[in-house]
């Protein structure tokens, strides 16, 4: 019984870990016609929250946090091929300048 108790935790434990990583930065894919940077992320938060929704007034463009680290924060966009983004993407932004990173897998 211990066996499989302590198979569980290791098991549990795995999945967690894999459910919680982000992509590093380097990842990010460059992006046309993204704005270089999104003023409504900047909260001025010193845990370095992102800001959630943020809406670009000038193409009515939807961002919705998915998840943030870091100060870093990966938004799905609404509509979801903004800036020619895939489905399978999320837009990474720095938090603490508002500067947009790129398309980073979801």
């Amino acid at each position: 019984m211990r066996r499989v108790v302590a198979a569980l935790f290791v098991l549990a434990g795995g999945c967690a870990a894999a459910a919680t990583q982000v992509p590093e930065d380097a990842s990010a894919r460059a992006l046309s016609g993204a704005p270089v940077a999104l003023t409504g992320a900047v909260t001025g938060d010193p845990t370095n929250a992102c800001a959630t929704p943020l809406r670009v007034p000038s193409s009515r463009i939807t961002l919705t946090l998915v998840r943030s680290q870091s100060g870093r924060g990966d938004y799905r966009p609404d509509p979801v091929d903004a800036y020619g983004m895939r489905v399978t993407e999320l837009l990474r932004v720095d938090c603490r300048s508002g500067r947009v990173i790129g398309a980073v897998r979801a």
